[in-house]
């Protein structure tokens, strides 16, 4: 998940009175009033105010212009007619790089440009899972509007003093006396080199979406593709290998964020 614009952050309290705004756009009325039921019962029962919008096609979303910005979170089918939902994320982000994006969808073969227009989630369109997809993506929301995303900085070798967040990083490698960082920057993959143990550099964020796979790898869940034994797939076509004792918290991870389970 990149994040260019620094997201919008707002205590927790601060959301309990205030009306969070809230899209559902999908072509599929019968999956938009499942979202809209599922949605509704989980701020209802945390006593969060809020407002429900729906559309019914991305179309119809991205006429909004620069009223799209009005909304907190939005929910986006994938497979629409018309603008799909990648298109309308990106029209999206062109004014409102701020909104909290949640793709709901039976794709998850769009993992790489879900995260470039920033999506915290995919939830899956299955009638079982549905609800637990939702209300564990909206755990994950609340949680970023009650905390902040706070980058580390490092003096990398090469490059100078810069300033990384956990949403940048794709994995971590340590080689020899080096650690490289292979980072996203404005969509390109960028790589860092500097003089730190992988230990420190794991302990320095404070990320359940980084995960150590390995002694020398530390990993972003969000850019890995597929999980096998022993080996991450990420979508930039790196093969990073899981020790045995770390497969099954990193096969957890990977199928929580896919919506699985």
């Amino acid at each position: 998940m990149l994040l260019h614009n620094k997201k919008k952050i707002r205590n927790l309290r601060s959301v309990k009175t205030q009306m969070l705004q809230i899209a559902v756009c999908d072509d599929e009325k019968v999956f938009i009033e499942k979202i809209k039921k599922n949605v509704s019962e989980y701020f209802d029962r945390r006593q969060i105010e809020y407002k429900i919008d729906t559309f019914i096609s991305g179309n119809e979303f991205v006429e909004l212009r620069e009223k799209m910005k009005d909304f907190d979170i939005v929910f986006m089918d994938i497979d629409m007619d018309g603008l799909n939902g990648i298109e309308t994320a990106r029209e999206m982000r062109k004014v409102c790089p701020d909104a909290f994006l949640i793709f709901v969808t039976a794709f998850i073969n769009y993992t790489l440009e879900g995260y470039k227009v920033e999506a915290i989630r995919y939830v899956l369109k299955d009638r079982e899972t549905l609800a637990d997809g939702l209300a564990e993506a909206l755990d994950a929301v609340m949680g970023k509007m009650n905390m902040s995303e706070e980058p580390v900085p490092y003096n990398f070798v090469d490059a100078g003093r810069r300033s990384v967040s956990p949403s940048q990083v794709v994995y971590v490698e340590n080689n020899l006396h080096k650690t490289a960082f292979h980072l996203m920057e404005q969509g390109a993959e960028k790589v860092y080199a500097v003089y730190r143990k992988l230990n420190d550099i794991e302990s320095d964020f404070d990320s359940e979406d980084l995960i150590r796979t390995h002694q020398s790898y530390l990993v972003n869940v969000n850019y890995v593709r597929s999980v096998e034994r022993y080996l991450a797939r990420l979508e930039n076509g790196a093969e990073i290998p899981i020790s045995k004792q770390r497969y099954r918290q990193m096969q957890e991870a990977f199928l929580r964020k896919k919506g699985a389970i």
